[in-house]
């Protein structure tokens, strides 16, 4: 759950991370475009109106026509020729292409125009934090000083202000004072007109104010505060935009994690449809890879046992019927028998192949016991005096048995002291039986190598074929031709032995290996970490 919840985390918030270490973030670069379109959209005309007075007096004198005209501005106008200008490449870019570019001048927002092939540059300084009042007013101030003008000169104002609206991007109207309507309060309207010749409806973000010097004219900009709606956008995506980023970054994660859990849901139900070989591949950096690695895990372990049961099934019918045929055979013969002494005879061959039956349950019982043990307690205990104790019980019983040690372990281990002694045992009554050596002869080791604890037991047998050294550890598998086989009353009798041994390691998240030995015989090594 820890991978899980750190990926989506990390998905969250890394696209806020990297708008934190962005020199411009996406926001703040859609802010600065979208501010210059609707800087130009205000104040666009400012340059064409200028530029009809600009085309009445000789070019020597624009500059200082610029310097008069803006005066009437509440923003200042400065004309520069280009070569005494210093703006940037970018800037200069979108002059060329858009006649127009938003920059910075005198620390002010600042709108530049030209035209192509010109020499000069116009500069609008716009001013910022101001009241909504105060910003119409500046707005228009110098606009209503083209207007006043323009109308005052003229003998159609209508046509002349048809003529100069095509150089505004607003909506704008010009109509007579007593043609002049609005929903809102009328006499409110009026006052407010006369009082400052500027009335704005904040309701409907419109304005309108008064031109010509007897107030004949009325022009009304519908949406006029471009500025306010900026800025109220802009909020709006000052929020959008994070948010977007992490459903994006929320939306990537579950499709990867969707994507990786239907691929371990279709494993699963092949699996569960009998395919046993599936298998779950996905990354290590994968929310899930855990629950596949176990799914993995258990997908092995259960095929291993599905095999090994079918394996264990062939193996013990095999092995029942040798002493179930020779039990029928006694039975049959015991049922013909002439004499007392026939019967006694056959009676004994049954008994014995009882015997043989009954160990052999035994075997197949302790070693689906020891396949069906998961876990086993381990105690810390020495290592040195639990195999001097063990290999004394042994002599006791095999005398004749010359027996070598070398132990070196002298620290506690962790083991299962029962389970551990029981493989020990396998082993040494393994080298017992299956020597034709005299005299016969046992080398005991007990080491440690990187860390891991090696038990090692070799004779001086007749030894193991290499192509059989790894097949000995299967349930029921004698190597007749290379180890003789005595009779079923000895432990590995029957082909259990060393497959016990397997087991026991395993519980001790081990291992057990077969090789040659310099004494001739087989040498088998049990190894398990500590």
């Amino acid at each position: 759950m820890t991978r899980i919840f750190l990926k989506l985390y990390l998905l969250l918030l890394l696209p806020l991370l990297i708008l934190t270490v962005m020199p411009k973030s996406p926001l703040s670069l859609l802010g600065e475009w979208w501010y210059e379109k609707e800087s130009y959209r205000q104040y666009g005309a400012i340059y064409p109106l200028i530029k009809e007075e600009l085309d009445q007096v000789p070019e020597d004198q624009w500059v200082e026509k610029v310097t008069e005209i803006s005066k009437h501005f509440a923003y200042t106008l400065v004309l520069k020729k280009r070569k005494d200008t210093n703006l940037s490449d970018k800037t200069y870019a979108k002059l060329d292409d858009k006649g127009y570019a938003l920059t910075k001048f005198r620390r002010n927002s600042t709108l530049v125009f030209t035209e192509k092939d010109s020499d000069f540059i116009l500069y609008v300084s716009l001013f910022d934090n101001t009241s909504a009042l105060e910003e119409f007013e500046k707005d228009t101030r110098g606009f209503r000083y083209f207007l006043n003008k323009t109308i005052k000169q003229s003998e159609n104002p209508e046509k002349d202000f048809e003529r100069l609206k095509k150089y505004f991007s607003l909506n704008l109207k010009m109509v007579r004072m007593d043609e002049f309507k609005t929903s809102f309060n009328d006499k409110k309207l009026l006052d407010t007109l006369i009082k400052k010749k500027l009335y704005i409806d904040y309701e409907d973000s419109n304005m309108a104010y008064l031109i010509s010097d007897n107030n004949q004219f009325v022009i009304t900009i519908t949406n006029a505060n471009t500025k306010a709606t900026y800025r109220r956008y802009y909020n709006y995506l000052s929020f959008l935009v994070p948010a977007l980023l992490l459903a994006i970054g929320a939306l990537i994660w579950i499709y990867l994690f969707r994507r990786e859990f239907n691929k371990l849901s279709r494993t699963a139900k092949l699996f569960g449809d009998g395919q046993f070989d599936s298998r779950i591949n996905l990354s290590k950096n994968s929310a899930l890879y855990p629950i596949a690695g176990s799914f993995n895990d258990m997908a092995s372990r259960i095929q291993t046992l599905l095999e090994g049961h079918k394996d264990l099934t062939n193996a013990v019918s095999h092995e029942f019927k040798t002493p179930l045929s020779r039990l029928n055979f006694a039975l049959e013969m015991q049922k013909i028998s002439k004499t007392e002494k026939e019967r006694l005879i056959y009676t004994d061959k049954i008994e014995q192949n009882i015997i043989v039956l009954e160990g052999l349950v035994d075997e197949l019982l302790n070693y689906t016991r020891m396949q069906r043990q998961q876990k086993v307690e381990m105690t810390s205990q020495s290592v040195k005096l639990w195999l001097e104790n063990e290999i004394a019980l042994f002599s006791d019983y095999h005398q004749n048995i010359e027996i070598d040690t070398d132990i070196t372990i002298n620290k506690n281990i962790a083991f299962n002291s029962h389970l551990m002694s029981r493989a020990l045992n396998n082993l040494l009554n393994n080298s017992v039986e299956y020597s034709s050596s005299k005299p016969q002869k046992i080398r005991i080791s007990a080491f440690f190598d990187d860390e891991e604890i090696n038990l090692i037991v070799e004779d001086n047998g007749i030894g193991i074929a290499k192509q059989d050294q790894q097949r000995i550890f299967e349930p029921f598998t004698r190597l007749d031709t290379s180890r003789k086989r005595s009779d079923h009353e000895h432990l590995g009798g029957f082909g259990m032995g060393l497959a016990i041994v397997q087991s026991i390691m395993k519980q001790h998240q081990g291992k057990v290996t077969c090789e040659s030995s310099s004494l001739g015989g087989a040498k088998i090594s049990l190894v398990w970490s500590n």
